[in-house]
């Protein structure tokens, strides 16, 4: 083999090296992408559960009678929608929380 040919192939062997580098780069950010998209949809699936039972005991105190805890569910599922950034549900639950903690003679 000539020197030019070795230079020719260690030239080509780095730039497979340097290939093999990038796309292996590329698989590994895009697999912890993912499973930071998995990770995320996981959270709001738990947040959203969390919410689905406050609103059952939020139900469920209606049902007791208890004013002061009806008041006090419809403060927990204002504040869940709040830290979930749901604009539209937090003020309707801000609303009923509002109206509920008048009936319970809360300061409102």
């Amino acid at each position: 083999m000539k020197n030019e040919d070795k230079k020719k192939s260690k030239g080509q062997g780095l730039l497979e090296v340097t290939a093999l580098i990038v796309v292996a780069t590329a698989v590994i950010y895009l697999s912890g992408s993912s499973q930071q998209t998995q990770a995320a949809n996981n959270n709001e699936k738990i947040a959203d559960q969390r919410v689905v039972d406050q609103i059952k005991k939020f139900q469920m105190a209606g049902q007791g009678g208890n004013v002061m805890e009806i008041c006090a569910r419809a403060e927990i599922i204002a504040a869940a929608f709040l830290q979930a950034n749901d604009e539209l549900n937090y003020k309707h639950w801000k609303e009923v929380e509002r109206v509920d903690c008048q009936v319970a003679n809360m300061s409102y």
